[in-house]
């Protein structure tokens, strides 16, 4: 009988293979839900978090980041002044990443972004559309998350075509 059983475990396991493990394997988060805290003050340090925006009000600015695959994720990225007065420029915009060092939860992504300022979805237009290329760093403990992400940004509005650096710091959660 005990040979019967090692016989079968050696098929079921194939030889000279480590019989599988019940540990569970740490699972990357599955979603990220960060604020950019520079784009809420007023001052230097907000003129740091508009890099590459127009928007000079302090604003309640976030991501929401869904991973895709082990590698990949898709974002969508929003702001609003405090104070929000008639006419006051309202933020849009869309991500797609790919973690090529780490994980989702900790990792190096590179990635491409689309934004938006006062959209119009109706009209599919914008007035001011901002793509470019970025790199980011995403750092998780337990659930809190930090993340800093940089690159150019080619902004297109009714003032003409810029070309200015794009720099976000983010804090938050991931689960």
């Amino acid at each position: 009988m005990l040979a019967t059983l090692v016989l079968v475990g050696t098929a079921l396991c194939g030889e000279g293979r480590p019989a599988p493990s019940f540990e569970e394997e740490e699972v990357p988060p599955m979603v990220s839900i960060t604020v950019e805290p520079l784009r809420l003050m007023p001052g230097p340090m907000h003129d740091l978090g508009r890099l590459g925006r127009v928007s000079r009000a302090p604003a309640l600015a976030g991501t929401f980041e869904v991973r895709m695959g082990r590698a990949g994720s898709f974002a969508i990225r929003g702001a609003r002044p405090f104070q929000a007065q008639p006419g006051a420029p309202v933020e849009a915009g869309v991500q797609l990443r790919e973690y090529v060092l780490g994980d989702f939860g900790n990792g190096i992504a590179l990635g491409a972004r689309a934004d938006f300022e006062n959209p119009r979805p109706l009209a599919l237009s914008a007035e001011k559309t901002t793509f470019g290329p970025f790199v980011s760093a995403k750092l998780t403990l337990a659930i809190f998350t930090v993340e800093a992400r940089g690159g150019p940004a080619l902004s297109i509005g009714a003032k003409g075509v810029t070309v200015a650096p794009a720099v976000d710091v983010s804090a938050g959660v991931s689960f």
